[in-house]
């Protein structure tokens, strides 16, 4: 008989080892623990939904973000078809010969020196067509290039884009296709894209007549381009359509045939050319494209400090929902406890919840978040295959996602759970309850998380920072480590203020006690019942953190692309460039040009902007007479990296490597205001000082001038919207030839004669090309003739409408010019740019509600107790009211501490000069004072009735 029979009773078969004994046991505790959380789930319904949703909102912005984010980076084969069609590789020649660049593999507009320095010698010359195809003798080559056109319109005269090659060809099957027509067969046939036909109110079969230059075209149909989006208005022409009367630009070249492998790109980077080749890109991964031209910028980190923070928001929230229901079931865990389960078994219920409603919330998330990604898509597409590449939802991104949420809402209940085990199971059958107990250990502990938190984000900022400025490898452990610190800083840093949320309220329950009975009432419940008050403003101040993040970089790249814009004018104003008349002709008629901008544009004012007259031989393109007289860049106030500052050290150019001399450039960049790039770009380009009036002077400023700069100016004062023109209050003018090269300083031009005037700086609305205006009064003085350069309009409250515009050129044609409106830069991110601050505000608003309605969920029993003692609905109106205040006063207040810190530590990581530090303080303001006191009116609001009657159970 075996050792241990069947007919043996059990006591005498033996059992099981010690370790599966364990494991079985452990099994049968969390399928217990599982059974429990599911019914318990159910039972508290209420408190259950508030995990969800703060569960499932996150995740399906993060699903919906993930999908978003992952459809506008292409896999190899959408770049190959939307880039290339049916071609082997696409040819740039912008790098120039012999420049010591290299390209990215698979992005050849993005390339760089080896070593990330200055490149000695800098670019050589451009290659033409015909450079081009000597470096592939016998290669099929295709060039395409870009141009513009003068064309008639629905509503007058406006400017459209000519693409000049056989865009519609086999070699381009894939990118382009004809939507409706036929290709081009005769002289003078075109497609057009579908916004052209609206522009022009023409239909296929229709001719197209040109204005400049004088051209009838016929359309034969309708081409779709990959890569335009539905708002461009093109023309497609054969190359061969226009001859040399057109001006191009733009230009690439195409190999149909010729293979390019990823060995020959640092020779062709060399001689002259980047490539998108094929065979580079069918060896690619989509990792490689989507990591690409530099995407571990300070965006990429952004990205993952945002996702970082998503689930300590949910970790808060969900903790705090779960506190409140561990507290209500505190009577069940005992009784539980009372029939002998262990706390180990308490535990695992309480835990075993977060797991149930993380599943849940993630599962219903992601349900919500790929469809919400599908509709933002649709709605937000403009129809270029560069925007969104396809609908990549990837399941292995989305199932990532889900063991997140997942194990997000088991770390939630993790503390709740280790708070609902600790307590007296006696006391709490009977429904008693007592004030949590302050640590000053934990005080001094959160006062030393701040102090790492601080320090943290800021050295790891600069730890980023030094490997942008070395150039080095965004691979290694310091990048890594210094990420660690930019990403788990501010999480520190919050956390460090939550260890302190008892000691705040209760210095904020002294303070607010003096205002009244209900602000008194509230601050001290807050600051007793630390369980319920600091989940609650720490929610909101992880909230406000992120609005507050988001909003500061959002504001600082909108401010930094407007200050890198070329601007002609202020936004939105529209420039007439007057014409200049042949010495025999007769000039521009100013009143009927002045009339005419008036009658269609119906601007709010107008001004005249002259400038020093020059003649000109329209024939030999040689001066006749006249000087430029041109503001000057003073050495005193170059930046020492310029070879004309002087404080240019030549030693420290032919000392340091280039690696050194582009870290000790940078440095300067950051502590040198001479070194401000936007305001060294627009001094370097100056062409000549502007001539105006009164009127003049406020649309180049772009708004009023005060009295100050106004009274300067009709003194005979300069006034430049640049500060690195003005020297000890004055600016420097110098008469030039017009046709010295002033901007070489080989060649050795110097000016006719120098003056230097007195002057005043006034800030413009943006810094536009051209820096100083002065009177005419002043011309006159200084001996200036003058002759007009443009007409400049300023809208109403409305904008100039493309009509207006294409109005007015069809009547400036006779008289030879145009009008163009400055749109400023294109707002590329916009709709991604709002979605955000929308979700953001959206989030912000949500999270304070749920906190709060959390807080008094679990304070139902000082209501009961206020009522019992017979407390008025003012009362508890002032009670919800001040509360409200508190909580989220203090959640917003170290919120936006925190995101300012954090703010200034992602500055510093960016080397560019486009992520400044640059706080919208007025927005900020708001923030601060605005959201707690519109949350504490609502709560105000929908305080809830007196109660009539309350069960001692309630009261505990």
């Amino acid at each position: 008989m075996p050792r241990h029979s069947p007919s043996q009773p059990r006591y005498k078969r033996g059992g099981p080892d010690r370790e599966q004994n364990r494991l079985r046991r452990s099994l049968a505790e969390w399928r217990l623990a599982l059974r429990i959380a599911r019914r318990s789930v159910w039972r508290s319904r209420g408190t259950s939904l508030i995990v969800v949703i703060m569960v499932l909102l996150p995740v399906a912005g993060f699903s919906a973000a993930a999908v978003i984010g992952q459809s506008t980076f292409p896999t190899p084969q959408e770049k190959i078809a939307a880039e290339l069609g049916q071609n082997e590789a696409k040819l740039y020649t912008d790098i120039g010969t012999h420049s010591g660049m290299v390209q990215d593999p698979v992005e050849p507009r993005y390339y760089h020196s080896p070593d990330d320095g200055p490149v000695s010698g800098g670019p050589g010359d451009r290659l033409d067509e015909a450079g081009v195809q000597a470096l592939f003798p016998g290669a099929r080559l295709t060039t395409l290039t870009t141009a513009s056109v003068t064309a008639e319109t629905e509503s007058g005269v406006g400017q459209l884009l000519v693409a000049l090659g056989p865009l519609w060809g086999d070699d381009f099957a894939g990118r382009t296709h004809i939507v409706r027509g036929a290709a081009p067969a005769q002289p003078g046939d075109v497609l057009v894209s579908e916004a052209t036909l609206a522009r022009l109110g023409a239909r296929v079969g229709d001719t197209i007549t040109l204005t400049d230059p004088a051209e009838s075209l016929h359309i034969t149909g309708v081409l779709d381009d990959a890569m335009s989006t539905d708002e461009e208005e093109w023309i497609y022409a054969p190359a061969t359509t226009f001859g040399t009367a057109l001006e191009t630009w733009e230009t690439s070249y195409y190999l149909p045939d010729t293979v390019i492998t990823r060995d020959q790109l640092d020779g062709l980077n060399d001689a002259g050319v980047t490539v998108l080749s094929r065979n580079v890109l069918e060896h690619a991964s989509a990792g490689e494209l989507a990591m690409s031209g530099g995407f571990w910028s300070q965006f990429g980190v952004m990205l993952l400090l945002a996702a970082a923070f998503a689930i300590f928001e949910i970790v808060l929230l969900a903790g705090a929902a779960f506190a409140v229901g561990a507290r209500k079931q505190q009577r069940a865990l005992a009784t539980l406890a009372s029939v002998g389960g262990e706390r180990r078994m308490l535990y695992r219920v309480v835990t075993s919840q977060g797991l149930v409603l993380g599943l849940i919330g993630g599962v219903i998330g992601l349900a919500l978040g790929v469809p919400a990604a599908a509709v933002f898509m649709r709605a937000t597409n403009n129809g270029s295959a560069t925007q969104y590449w396809g609908f990549h939802a990837e399941p292995v991104t989305l199932g990532a996602v889900l063991l997140v949420a997942t194990l997000v809402g088991l770390c939630s209940a993790i503390a709740p759970a280790r708070a609902a085990v600790k307590f007296d199971v006696l006391a709490a059958l009977r429904g008693s309850r007592k004030p949590a107990q302050v640590s000053a250990k934990a005080t001094r502990w959160g006062l030393s998380y701040l102090v790492i938190g601080v320090a943290a984000t800021l050295v790891g900022a600069l730890g980023l920072r030094a490997l942008n400025w070395a150039g080095a490898s965004m691979s290694g452990w310091g990048f890594w480590l210094s990420l660690a610190g930019v990403i788990g800083g501010p999480i520190v840093l919050q956390v460090g203020v939550i260890m302190c949320g008892g000691a705040v309220l209760r210095v904020i329950a002294r303070v607010v006690s003096r205002v009244g009975l209900g602000a008194r009432l509230a601050s001290r419940d807050s600051a007793a019942n630390r369980a319920r008050s600091v989940p609650a403003f720490a929610a909101i101040m992880v909230t406000a953190f992120l609005a507050v993040v988001v909003i500061n970089v959002t504001v600082s790249t909108s401010t930094s692309n407007a200050a890198y814009h070329w601007y002609q004018a202020q936004p939105g104003q529209a420039v007439t460039y007057i014409p200049t008349a042949a010495p025999d002709e007769d000039p521009t008629d100013l009143a009927a040009l002045t009339t005419l901008v008036r009658d269609e544009l119906a601007p709010a004012a107008t001004a005249r902007y002259d400038e020093p007259k020059v003649v000109w031989d329209l024939d030999t393109g040689e001066p006749l007479s006249g000087l430029s007289v041109v503001p000057v860049y003073p050495p005193a106030n170059m930046c020492p990296t310029d070879p004309g500052s002087a404080d240019y050290d030549a030693s420290l150019a032919d000392s340091l490597s280039s690696a050194e001399y582009n870290t000790y450039a940078r440095k300067l960049a950051d502590t040198d205001p001479r070194c401000d790039m936007p305001l060294m770009n627009r001094a370097g380009n100056v062409n000549t000082v502007i001539i105006s009036d009164a009127d003049g002077l406020a649309l180049f400023l772009g708004h009023a001038p005060s009295k100050a700069t106004r009274d300067a100016f009709a003194q005979g004062a300069a006034v430049t919207t640049n500060p690195v023109f003005l020297l000890n209050q004055e600016v420097t003018l110098d008469w030039w030839a017009p046709d010295a090269e002033r901007w070489n300083p080989d060649a050795g031009a110097t000016p006719e004669r120098s003056r230097a005037i007195p002057a005043v700086y006034a800030e413009p609305t943006v810094l536009a090309s051209d820096p100083v205006i002065i009177s005419a009064a002043t011309a006159r003085t200084l001996g200036i003739e003058t002759q007009p350069r443009a007409l400049v309009a300023a809208p109403g409250h409305e904008p100039f409408t493309q009509s207006q515009v294409d109005a007015l050129n069809e009547r400036l044609t006779a008289l030879g010019t145009n009008v163009q409106v400055e749109n400023g830069p294109q707002p590329t991110w916009l709709y991604i740019i709002l979605a955000v601050l929308l979700i953001a505000g959206a989030l912000f608003v949500g999270a304070s509600a749920v906190a709060i309605g959390l807080s008094r969920a679990d304070g139902r029993a000082d209501d009961a107790t206020l009522a019992a003692v017979g407390a008025t609905r003012s009362l508890r109106r002032a009670f919800a009211f001040w509360q409200a205040v508190v909580l989220v006063g203090v959640g917003t207040v170290t919120g936006t501490i925190a995101g300012l810190i954090t703010t200034y530590g992602i500055s510093l990581i960016d080397t560019s000069g486009y992520v400044a530090f640059d706080p919208p303080w007025i927005a900020l303001g708001a923030l601060v004072i605005g959201m707690p006191l519109a949350i504490a009116i609502g709560s105000w609001l929908v305080a809830s009735k007196p109660t009539t009657l309350a069960r001692r159970v309630a009261i505990g």
